[in-house]
């Protein structure tokens, strides 16, 4: 992965921390919905790497780019469920 993207895993799940410890549920629900459209633009990424520039090596990084992300998504959605409870 990117060197950039390393960088922002790094910063989300600094947040996610920082918004747990705090018991923030609006930064968690901000950072989910940020999540949300970093997925929909990986999603137009991969579509082009794959439709439109045949580029594979492009597209299975932008999967595992994903597929972090989603990864993030879920520690999100745990921590909400914890506050909630």
């Amino acid at each position: 992965m990117s060197p950039a993207f390393l960088m922002q895993q790094m910063e989300w799940r600094e947040a996610i921390g920082e918004s747990r410890a705090s018991k923030d549920t609006i930064a968690l629900e901000e950072l989910d919905a940020h999540l949300r459209k970093q997925v929909a633009a990986q999603q137009l990424l991969l579509t082009r790497f794959l439709d439109e520039e045949q580029n594979n090596q492009k597209a299975a990084e932008v999967v595992r780019e994903l597929k972090f992300i989603e990864k993030l998504r879920d520690e999100v959605h745990h921590a909400l469920e914890a506050l909630e409870a």
